[in-house]
C-alpha cells in the first residue's frame, strides 16, 4: 500500500492537468445551483423566500425546544403552498449534480488511467472518454443508487405493524422489532454495496464497459480484494477525518473561517479530490494486472 501511494502522488505531481475536470465538475455544479436557486426564485417570488430565511435565522437563535417546534410550525406554513415547487427543484437538482458528475468524472478518471499508464495525459482523453463513458457512468450511478434504495423493503414488514399497534400491543412490539431489524439489515446492506461497488466507475472507464457490466466486473473484483478494498477505505477515511478536523479548527476562528473555507476548497478540488481517484484507479489497476508505467519501478521498490 505504501508503494501504491507514493507512486499514485508521483502520477498526481507529474500530470497536474488532472486537477482540471476536478476544478469543472466544482464550477458547473456551482453555476448549475446558482441556475435552480434563481428558477426558484422566480416562482415562488424573493419576498417569500426572505421570509423563509429570517423565519430559519429565528430558529438557529431560539434555544427552547417549546418555540423551536412553534418556530417549525410557522416555517411549515410559509412553505406548505411551495412544497411542489421545492421538491422539483429538489429533483432537479439531484439529477443535475449527477449528470455533472458523471460527465466529469468520465473525463477525470480516462484522464487518470492514462496517466497510470503511460505518465502522461491530455484534455483529449477527458474529451474522448467524455463521448465514450459519460451516459453509461450516469446510468451506472443512478442504478448503484437504486440498489441501495431497493434496500426499503427490509423495512417495510415492521412499518405496516406499527401502523397496526393500534388494534394490539403484541403487534406494536413485533413491528417495533421488526422495523428495527430491517433498520439493522438494511445498513448492513448499504455497506455492502457501497464497498462491493466502490471501484465500479473506475472500472466502467478503464474497460469502457456498459453499466451492468461494470457493476459485475466491480463486485466480483471486491470479492477478490475485499482486504486490499477495506485496507484502502479505512486508510483513505483517516486521511479524510483528519483532514476535516484540522479544518475545523481553523473554522471555528472568526478571523480566518472565511480564507479556511476558501483554502478547503481548494484543496479538496485541486488536492484531495485527485489524489483519492489516482489511488483508487491504481489499485484497480495492480490488482487486475493492468498495464502501468514501468518507469516508476526505477523510484520505489
Amino acid at each position: 500500500m505504501n508503494t501504491l501511494f507514493m507512486r499514485g502522488y508521483t502520477i498526481w505531481r507529474d500530470n497536474l492537468n488532472i486537477c482540471i475536470p476536478f476544478v469543472l465538475m466544482y464550477l458547473t455544479r456551482l453555476i448549475y445551483s446558482i441556475m435552480v436557486f434563481a428558477g426558484v426564485t422566480l416562482v415562488i417570488g424573493v419576498d417569500i423566500l426572505n421570509v423563509i430565511s429570517e423565519s430559519m435565522s429565528e430558529l438557529v437563535a431560539i434555544n427552547e425546544p417549546q418555540a423551536q417546534l412553534t418556530q417549525i410550525e410557522a416555517i411549515m406554513e410559509i412553505i406548505a403552498p411551495f412544497v411542489d415547487v421545492f421538491i422539483v427543484a429538489g429533483i432537479v437538482l439531484v439529477l443535475g449534480w449527477g449528470l455533472i458528475n458523471a460527465i466529469f468524472k468520465s473525463g477525470a478518471y480516462a484522464m487518470i488511467h492514462k496517466a497510470l499508464q503511460y505518465n502522461t495525459t491530455g484534455i483529449e482523453d477527458l474529451k474522448d472518454s467524455i463521448r465514450a463513458n459519460a451516459l453509461n457512468m450516469y446510468i451506472a450511478d443512478i442504478l448503484k443508487v437504486l440498489l441501495i434504495m431497493a434496500g426499503i423493503v427490509l423495512i417495510v414488514p415492521g412499518g405496516v405493524l406499527l401502523q397496526l399497534a393500534e388494534t394490539s400491543t403484541a403487534v406494536g412490539v413485533i413491528g417495533g422489532m421488526l422495523f428495527f431489524i430491517g433498520i439493522i439489515a438494511w445498513s448492513v446492506a448499504m455497506i455492502f454495496i457501497s464497498f462491493a461497488l466502490v471501484e465500479m466507475d473506475f472500472i466502467l472507464v478503464a474497460k469502457r464497459l456498459n453499466p451492468f457490466d461494470a457493476i459485475k466486473e466491480s463486485y466480483r473484483f471486491f470479492i477478490a480484494n475485499r482486504m486490499d478494498v477495506l485496507i484502502m477505505w479505512l486508510m483513505l477515511m483517516s486521511i479524510g477525518l483528519v483532514y476535516s478536523a484540522i479544518m475545523n479548527l481553523f473554522s471555528a476562528v472568526p478571523v480566518v473561517g472565511a480564507v479556511a473555507y476558501i483554502i478547503d476548497m481548494l484543496i479538496a478540488t485541486l488536492l484531495i479530490s485527485p489524489l483519492f481517484s489516482i489511488w483508487w484507479m491504481r489499485l484497480y489497476m495492480d490488482r487486475s494486472s493492468g498495464e502501468l508505467y514501468m518507469n516508476e519501478l526505477l523510484k520505489y521498490p
